[in-house]
C-alpha cells in the first residue's frame, strides 16, 4: 500500500499541469520605454496589448506567437516567441525511472506506466503545459526613423 502511495505521489510530479498551467507569464520591456506591444496569435485568454514595461500571458500551446513593439518616429519591432518543451517534463523521467525500480515484473511496470504516466501526459498535450514559450524576459531595442526626410530640401 504505501508503495502504491509513493507511485500516486511520483504521478503528480511528472504532471506538468499542476506545476505550469495551461498560461505562461512573459516579461516584456523595451528601450525606450513607454512602447506599445500587441501580442498576435498568443492564444484566446492571452494578454492582447500591453505599454512596456510590462508582464503579458500566453498561452503555452501558441505557435505563432508573435510580439509587434510599436512607437511613433521608431521603426516597428517584431519578435517571434518559440515554443519548446517545458523543464518541468523531467518529472516524467523521474516517475518512470522508480516506476522501473520498484517493478519487479513486466505486467506491473506496463500497468504503472499506463495508469501514472499516460493519463497525465495526455493532460499535459492537451492543456499546452507541456510546453513553454521563450524567451521569457523580452527586451527589444528600437531604432529610430531615419530623419533624411527632415534633411531634405524641397525643390
Amino acid at each position: 500500500m504505501r508503495k502504491l502511495l509513493l507511485l500516486g505521489a511520483l504521478g503528480l510530479v511528472g504532471c506538468a499541469t499542476a506545476s505550469n498551467g495551461p498560461m505562461q507569464r512573459i516579461r516584456i520591456d523595451s528601450e525606450p520605454q513607454g512602447v506599445s506591444v500587441a501580442l498576435k496569435n498568443c492564444g484566446a485568454m492571452a494578454t492582447k496589448t500591453v505599454t512596456t514595461p510590462a508582464v503579458a500571458w500566453v498561452s503555452r500551446r501558441s505557435t505563432q506567437c508573435r510580439l509587434v513593439f510599436r512607437k511613433p518616429y521608431y521603426e516597428e519591432a517584431v519578435l517571434r516567441l518559440d515554443r519548446h518543451t517545458s523543464r518541468s517534463m523531467q518529472g516524467y523521467g523521474t516517475t518512470a525511472d522508480v516506476i522501473l525500480d520498484t517493478s519487479t515484473s513486466l505486467s506491473d511496470i506496463a500497468v504503472l506506466g499506463t495508469v501514472l504516466l499516460v493519463p497525465s501526459l495526455a493532460v499535459d498535450a492537451a492543456s499546452g503545459s507541456m510546453f513553454e514559450l521563450k524567451p521569457s524576459d523580452v527586451l527589444v531595442r528600437l531604432v529610430p526613423v531615419s530623419q533624411d526626410w527632415r534633411d531634405r530640401k524641397s525643390p
